[in-house]
């Protein structure tokens, strides 16, 4: 082999020149890539400031939500404990109501076993069992209007507890 010549067969003068123009090419991709690379940093960069930008918007808007939410959790919240006292007191006029009820059926049927009695004893048209009839029937009627009341005073505690609790969803979806 010549000095002149390499094993591929071309000159060295070939070979360089081979060699600077695939330099050259190297070197025009390189700045090609620097380019689209600061063009993608830069468009990076906008879209960080932007996000940024929206992120600070959005943290503003939650904490107007959070305050605004807070107040209307601790509005929920009292509701929500008159709520259950309302129920409370309803649950315990139930119970005085049926205990009532039991008692009423106890003394209607003392009653009834005193006049079963009265008319055995004496079958007779007295003015003392004249007047007992009298009690009776004044003891009849009062207890008719007793339950009555019981019935009018647990119709109007269901409707207040009602009422709350659709004035109390209408005040939520307000908020």
């Amino acid at each position: 082999m010549y000095r002149g010549q390499s094993e591929g067969g071309g000159s060295v003068a070939e070979q360089v020149d081979d060699l600077r123009e695939r330099m050259r090419l190297l070197q025009g991709d390189r700045r090609a890539n620097v380019d689209i690379l600061e063009a993608n940093k830069s468009a990076n960069n906008n879209e960080i400031k932007r996000l940024r930008e929206e992120n600070k918007e959005i943290r503003i808007k939650l904490s107007i939500v959070q305050r605004s939410c807070s107040s209307a959790c601790a509005t929920h919240d009292t509701l929500e404990g008159d709520l259950i006292k309302v129920r409370k007191h309803f649950d315990t006029l139930r119970e005085q109501t049926l205990l009532k009820c039991q008692t009423l059926k106890k003394l209607k049927d003392g009653a009834r076993d005193l006049e079963l009695q009265s008319k055995s004893n004496a079958q007779e048209d007295t003015p003392v069992t004249r007047n007992i009839r009298m009690l009776e029937n004044r003891l009849d009627k009062a207890l008719i209007k007793f339950n009555e009341a019981q019935v009018l005073f647990i119709l109007f505690a269901l409707a207040s507890t009602y009422q709350f609790c659709s004035q109390s969803k209408e005040h939520m979806s307000k908020l």
